[in-house]
């Protein structure tokens, strides 16, 4: 009886699909500039994500004409950490919410920002994009996105230690020294911080990992799906990581600050009940990661161009492995982390960010995220203690995740 149950719920699972569906999901390229979206993706994911879309409208500030219309343009590039983008575009949380957008992906997302050329983008917050602001670039903090660090040096499987590192293809950046996640994954390592000791490229992590992968680099550092890839291709392995913060927690006040959805500070003013539901698509995108986690594999193997394999090893290192790196906290003692790190490898003066305590205003604009809190929107980590840690607990193995993930999203 079991069996013939299970393929009855499978033959109405795949009419609903079928029902829900008009067209096939589209592969990503890697051009610069590629809109990512699929045909029908909203039909095919959407049905499975369980918000109350009504209800949360219902309470959410009601959109002006001019908001209405507003087209969000939102950008996000090939690093794990983003993946609430196409998340939100591909399960229809974005449509359900009322907002009208287009998502891009592309590597020049920190240009497109500084231009006012997009209203919101997943970003790496550095030193550089606060030298940006400073210099009148229109764009801030909106929300956090990833404040563990997981960060790679990703190596080939000839390489174990750090002599046998010196003299090596390195795609690292030739400004390596002068960043906090160098100089740690350097000490990890024991390898020298100075890029000298290696012959240095400044590449995208796209295209090192294939050039690394034909043998024209020695090793490269990384986000995933990159290192997982790597490993899962069996061309090379993770060498060292960097976490952000001296106690490598990985969410929280004490973890550092990674990755960010940064807004367009014109955005923020003229749109702010658009902005409040951008915020909320953001909680609801990373919410569906944890909740329906080999869904949330899928839309990343289609967005990043990877098997499903390394999507879903990718997603159980961020949100169990590694602890919830991936989370929409942010708050000052994140920055205070963040200074500590650049005090800790001392950091030259001229790379260290031109902020202080008292300044976090000209870079962090958080009111769209704390109204979208007033508006309902969960703490996240009342949201993991309630709907994650009995589900998908800290400590689980890659084979006991898998099992669940299927489970969760009826996958045979």
């Amino acid at each position: 009886m079991k069996k013939w149950s299970v393929l009855f719920c499978l033959c109405c699972l795949i009419s609903l699909f079928i029902l829900a569906s008009c067209g096939s999901g589209s592969t990503p390229s890697e051009s610069e500039g590629t809109n990512v979206k699929g045909d029908s993706w909203e039909e095919k994911y959407g049905a499975l994500v369980n918000v109350d879309y009504d209800a949360i409208k219902a309470v959410l500030p009601a959109l002006t004409e001019e908001e209405k219309n507003k087209v969000v343009e939102i950008g996000f590039r090939d690093c794990d950490h983003m993946v609430a983008g196409p998340i939100g575009e591909a399960a229809g949380i974005y449509e359900n919410l009322g907002i009208k957008f287009n998502l891009t992906k592309t590597g020049k997302v920190y240009e497109a920002m500084s231009a006012g050329q997009m209203d919101a983008a997943y970003m790496g917050f550095a030193s550089g994009q606060v030298t940006a602001i400073n210099n009148g670039a229109p764009f801030a903090i909106a929300s956090g996105n990833h404040t563990g660090g997981s960060w790679y040096l990703v190596v080939s499987n000839d390489i174990k230690t750090a002599d046998d590192l010196l003299g090596k293809r390195l795609a690292i950046g030739s400004n390596a020294a002068t960043t906090t996640s160098w100089n740690e994954v350097a000490q990890a390592v024991g390898c020298p911080v100075d890029v000298s000791n290696y012959e240095v490229f400044d590449m995208k992590d796209y295209d090192e990992y294939f050039a690394f992968k034909a043998g024209q680099l020695d090793g490269f550092t990384c986000c995933d799906p990159w290192g997982s890839y790597a490993e899962y291709e069996g061309v090379g392995h993770i060498l060292g990581t960097s976490w952000g913060s001296a106690t490598n927690e990985t969410s929280g006040e004490n973890a550092g600050i990674h990755c960010v959805l940064g807004a367009n500070t014109d955005f923020l003013k003229n749109y702010p009940n658009l902005a409040t539901r951008l915020m909320y698509a953001h909680v609801l995108s990373i919410q569906y990661l944890y909740q329906h986690p080999y869904k949330a594999a899928e839309i990343f193997s289609e967005y990043f161009d990877v098997p499903v394999e390394v999507s879903l090893r990718t997603i159980w290192t961020k949100i169990i492995a590694e602890g919830r790196t991936i989370n929409w906290e942010m708050a000052e003692g994140n920055f205070k982390t963040w200074f500590a790190e650049h005090d800790r490898w001392n950091i030259p003066e001229d790379y260290y960010p031109d902020l202080t305590m008292d300044e976090l205003d000209k870079v962090w604009a958080p009111d769209a995220m704390n109204r979208a809190y007033e508006c309902g929107a969960p703490d996240f980590p009342k949201f993991i203690e309630e709907k994650v840690d009995p589900v998908l607990p800290i400590g689980m193995t890659f084979e006991e995740f898998m099992k669940v993930a299927k489970e969760i999203d009826g996958i045979a």
